[in-house]
Parts: C-alpha cells; sequence; structure tokens
C-alpha cells in the first residue's frame, strides 16, 4: 500500500497538494509543547466517569425496544450520502492498492502471474510466508538498502527448508521478486529469459521486514543446491543477488573433492553449496567461466581455498553460510 500511495503521490498533483498540506499540519502540530494538566485532573476524572456512571440509565433489553418504531425511524440524508463516500473511497484504494490481491489471496481467488518482470513493478505474490517475522537471524548488507540474512530447518517433513529474511534501514518502502533459477541457466548467466519461476514478490521498509521460504529437498548424493535470484530496485538503480542454498546444510560430501574445469561461475558455487552443505550469497550479474581444485574436509577451507582461485573477497556470516563480492 506503501509503494501504491508514493506511485500515485507522485503522479497527481492535487493529491500531492493535499498531501504536503496534511504534512505540514502534523508538521507544525509536533512543534507545539505539550500541556501540563492541572495536579488534581486525574481524580477530578475519576470522580466525574463514576457519578456518570451511577447515573447513567440501565441498558435495555432487546425484548423491551419498541420495535415498530426502530423499523419506521428516518435516517437523515447526510448520512446516507456519508456512507456513499466510504464506499466510494474504499472502492478506489482497493483498486489503487495491492489490497485486491491481498484479498484474493484470504479468499483463495490468487491466480498465478503470467508472466515474471524481472524487476519492473511488484505484482501480486503467492502466498506470503512470514512477512514482517520478529525470529532473529544474522543478517548482512548484499548491496545498497537491502540486508539479508537466512535460517535452516532440517526437520521439516519436505526435507531441509529455509527462511531467507529480508530487512532494510530504508525509510522508503523496497520492492523486491525472489525467482527459482533453474539449474541449466547457471552456466550461461542470468537475465530475463532464464531467470527462473517467480516465488515471492513483496517490498520492505525499515521496521518492516519480509521472510522468503525456500525448500531445497531431501538431502541426497548428486542433489545440487537451490538457486535463488533476489532482485531489488533502490534509488533508481536495479540489483540482484544470488543464494545458494543446499539441501544437506552442514554435510560436507564424503569425498572431500571437487574439481571443475571451464563451468559457470555460478555453477561452480553450486557445487561447492552442495559438497559442502554451505549457503553461498554472490551478486547475481556474473556471467564470466572459471576452474577450481579443492580438497577440504571442512565447509570454510573448501571456501578459502575456491576464493582464493577464484581472487575473489569472501567472508563468513554464520556458521556454514558465506557472502561472496562484497565490500568489507
Amino acid at each position: 500500500m506503501g509503494v501504491a500511495l508514493e506511485q500515485h503521490l507522485s503522479e497527481c498533483p492535487q493529491c500531492r497538494a493535499a498531501y504536503d498540506r496534511f504534512h505540514a499540519t502534523t508538521l507544525l502540530l509536533d512543534e507545539m509543547p505539550e500541556a501540563e494538566p492541572p495536579p488534581d485532573f486525574h481524580a477530578n476524572l475519576m470522580a466525574r466517569l463514576e457519578r456518570a456512571r451511577r447515573t447513567a440509565p440501565k441498558p435495555v433489553r432487546w425484548w423491551h425496544l419498541d420495535w415498530p418504531s426502530v423499523f419506521t425511524v428516518r435516517v437523515p440524508a447526510r448520512a446516507i450520502a456519508m456512507a456513499a463516500v466510504l464506499i466510494l473511497v474504499f472502492t478506489a484504494l482497493f483498486r489503487m492498492t495491492p489490497l485486491s490481491g491481498i484479498a484474493a489471496n484470504v479468499l483463495g481467488l490468487q491466480k498465478a502471474p503470467h508472466s515474471s518482470p524481472y524487476i519492473n513493478g511488484v505484482v501480486p505474490a503467492p502466498k506470503p510466508y512470514g512477512a514482517g517475522s520478529t525470529a532473529k537471524s544474522k543478517s548482512t548488507g548484499v548491496g545498497p538498502g537491502l540486508l539479508v540474512g537466512v535460517r535452516v530447518d532440517s526437520n521439516e517433513p519436505q526435507g531441509t527448508v529455509y527462511i531467507v529474511q529480508l530487512s532494510t534501514d530504508s525509510t522508503k518502502p523496497i520492492g523486491f521478486n525472489t525467482y527459482l533459477v533453474p539449474e541449466n541457466a547457471l552456466n550461461r548467466g542470468i537475465n530475463e529469459s532464464n531467470i527462473g519461476n517467480l516465488v515471492y514478490t513483496g517490498y520492505v521498509t525499515q521496521g518492516q521486514g519480509a521472510a522468503v521460504k525456500i525448500e531445497a529437498g531431501q538431502p541426497g548424493i548428486n542433489q545440487r543446491a537451490k538457486a535463488a535470484l533476489i532482485v531489488w530496485r533502490y534509488a533508481n538503480q536495479n540489483y540482484s543477488e544470488i543464494m545458494f542454498l543446499p539441501s544437506g546444510f552442514g554435510t560436507v560430501n564424503a569425498n572431500h573433492s571437487l574439481s571443475l574445469s571451464n563451468v559457470g561461475i555460478y555453477d561452480a558455487f553450486a557445487e561447492l553449496s552442495s559438497n559442502y552443505g554451505i549457503v553461498i550469497m554472490a551478486p547475481g550479474s556474473w556471467s564470466q567461466s572459471t576452474s577450481i581444485s579443492v580438497n577440504a574436509r571442512t565447509g570454510e577451507t573448501a571456501m578459502a581455498n575456491a576464493m582464493q582461485q577464484l581472487r575473489l573477497f569472501w567472508r563468513p556470516v554464520a556458521s556454514s553460510v558465506y557472502i561472496v563480492g562484497a565490500g568489507e
């Protein structure tokens, strides 16, 4: 609703002028000093309330009502007009804001979007999961305006489940889309033609986060890590971050070694994530090919070895969670 309101204000001079006047009024009220009540204000108020309670007429039971007069009472024309105005205002808001999509979700009428825009706009989302969740996870900045944290649950019936939590320090809403990238898209670099399935759309603002549920499946041999791409817009610029989420979180492959030649860099990250049970976060705009050879018994040693070969900056965010290519 905040995003829709900002967009409408930028396009409608009349509403913008009304909003500016309202905002100026609130600023003026904020500057006024607070008045101290008289010392006996509370006692006098409570005494008056008690007197009013004692003198108030007893409630009339429904079976004692004069029903013929109830059904012949006349409703003032002004009340009818006000009700009509309220209905019109609510209808306008319903059409202008995401309320229609929210209501459709609640009623089970939400249809899957026919298109998956790469970044433009905010489309109606599938059923949200944990929006505004207060559950804690260690977050890190992945790019301008956006903080990302991740929690993992390996006890779900469907296997390993990740909760990707997004937040921001920005006072302006930041819209984002989350996609599940197919495996065959990783070796060519990610663009609008192979971005994958849209799994969540929403926005975050200061004090209001969002959480996205990603199912990585049952741990198993040759089970590739899921690749989730987060795309957002901040300060009129587009940004993206890709997360590799293994089905066997914290579980190292028994042979402890990995050798890849002339593969896409995201393919290399997916293999590292799968073989060493680690979550890897990296910018979503890379397309180069690479070769690495890793022989390590722990995920951290594997990351150190691989990133040294790739000459990339990396750092741990939490246990078995690493970020690549971010600044200090």
